[in-house]
């Protein structure tokens, strides 16, 4: 069975190609795959706290190393705090991260190709985006 480390080699890969949606997408199946759960079943906020620490501060720091300190659950977290959001859940905080993150526009564009995401026109925090399309809304 692999390790943590080398179930991050292929996201390690994507983020230093600046392939940023299928680092995203990489990410996404490494939790998933923690969490015993696959993209078909609905996937809550609250199921992270199975992921141990070590784990989420190791694709933490990737994030933050290929993407500059842009990117990454400790930005999210960040200005998650800076708009007053504590651990439950304030639909009105939750709408204003979305929007402050960019979550409402790229999902509301997730099937345009024509899509292209860049490290100038990504908002701070945009990835990793872990929720499903469906549930990004409050």
């Amino acid at each position: 069975m692999a390790s943590f480390t080398e179930k991050c080699y292929k996201l390690r890969y994507l983020l230093a190609e600046q392939n940023w949606k299928q680092a995203n997408q990489e990410t996404k199946n490494i939790i998933f795959g923690i969490i015993n759960e696959t993209k078909e079943i609905p996937f809550y906020l609250q199921n992270i706290s199975q992921i141990s620490s070590r784990n989420l501060r190791l694709i933490d720091r990737l994030w933050l190393k290929y993407i500059q300190g842009k990117l990454g659950f400790s930005v999210q977290l960040k200005i998650y705090r800076e708009i007053g959001g504590t651990q439950d859940y304030d639909s009105e905080k939750w709408a204003i991260f979305i929007g402050k993150v960019g979550w409402n526009e790229s999902l509301e564009n997730e099937n345009n190709e024509n899509n292209n995401i860049t490290l100038e026109n990504v908002p701070e925090g945009h990835f990793p985006m872990l929720i499903p399309q469906n549930d990004y809304q409050p």
